[in-house]
């Protein structure tokens, strides 16, 4: 059981949709938790309207550009949208800690949406 509050979906903008994809968003639906789909690969305001291409797949389209620090911030506000509220108390274990997953096939930018949303190259 995927114990994530909301999973972010990172696809490659500049490659479209692709049949991976597809099944992959199939396999999310199957999950019932939030789905925000970050259309990476976005370096340009005029790469934005393929980013829309990935509407079909029924998730709220966000096109960022890990890279270039480019929509980054409407994605964390899309997916605190999904995040359950806390009193602000940090958890009392591991267990309570806020778990988002991050899927997308290979090479569509996943380790440099990590690192850029941590602030640190923690994924290489």
């Amino acid at each position: 059981m995927l114990t994530a509050a909301a999973i972010v979906f990172v696809v490659d903008a500049a490659a479209g949709p692709a049949p991976l994809d597809a099944s992959v968003a199939a396999q999310l639906r199957l999950h019932g938790r939030p789905v925000v789909l970050a259309a990476n690969k976005c370096d340009e305001e005029r790469m934005d309207e393929r980013a829309g291409e990935f509407a079909r797949f029924g998730f709220p389209v966000v096109p960022v550009s890990a890279m270039h620090n480019r929509g980054i911030e409407q994605l964390i506000e899309g997916i605190i949208g999904h995040v359950p509220a806390t009193d602000g108390a940090a958890p009392a274990s591991a267990g309570e800690a806020l778990r988002i997953a991050i899927v997308g096939r290979p090479n569509v930018g996943k380790s440099s949406f990590i690192n850029r949303i941590l602030h640190a190259d923690r994924v290489i």
